[in-house]
This record gives structure tokens, sequence and C-alpha cells, in this order.
């Protein structure tokens, strides 16, 4: 029987996204997330660029955890990295992010650069 509730309720939200034309909350975060990773590859000053960047620890999310006292090893429970989550997402959309362009924010406010002439 709750089973049965569990799957009505599942249906009936799937039910309201559609109706409210929005997408489901995964969709909706894996967007957001392609969305933040893009803008922080555009600014290589961002503090969390070697964060989302730097993969010489994504072997450890996958791999297995073991267990010195029972002496089994176990697949890994953690939650994964957004840097992992994100290189995974870029693969599958095909976007290679090594071609992305930086963003070059000048110091000086560009309407400083030269006068602009208007002609009356």
């Amino acid at each position: 029987m709750c089973h049965l509730i569990y799957w009505i309720v599942r249906l009936s939200v799937e039910s309201l996204y559609v109706e409210a034309n929005e997408p489901p909350l995964r969709e909706r975060r894996m967007g957001l997330l392609m969305k933040y990773g893009l803008r922080i590859k555009c600014n290589v000053n961002n503090p969390a660029y070697n964060s989302l960047f730097n993969l010489r620890f994504q072997h450890l999310y996958n791999s297995p955890v073991y267990n010195n006292r029972r002496g089994v090893a176990r697949p890994r429970r953690r939650a994964r990295s957004l840097a992992v989550d994100l290189h995974e997402l870029l693969e599958e959309a095909q976007i290679d992010s090594s071609k992305v362009k930086t963003n070059i924010i000048p110091f000086i406010p560009p309407c400083y650069f030269q006068d602009i002439e208007v002609c009356f």
C-alpha cells in the first residue's frame, strides 16, 4: 500500500511540473551547475576555479573504501564533488571547456577609454 501511495504522489508531482512549465528539480540543478561552471571557467582569478577544474583527486570519489576491521571493501557512499559532476555534465553535453574564452575585466571602465563624438 505504501508503495502505491509513493507512485501516486510521484506522478502528481510530475504532472504539477508539466502544468507549471517547470523542469524537474534534478534537471534544474544540472542546468544551474553547468551555468555556474562555465561562468567560473571564464574567470581564472575566481577562488572557486581550482576547486572546479582541478580533477587530480577524481579517482578517489569513485574508488571503494576498504574496512580494515572487517577486511572487506564497500562502494563509496559519500556525496560527490561538484567538480566531478560538472566534468561529467560537460562531457555529456559535448562542451569542450578548453575552448571557453576568459573574461578580461578592465581596471578602467570602458566609458573612460576615449571621448565619444556625437554629431547633432
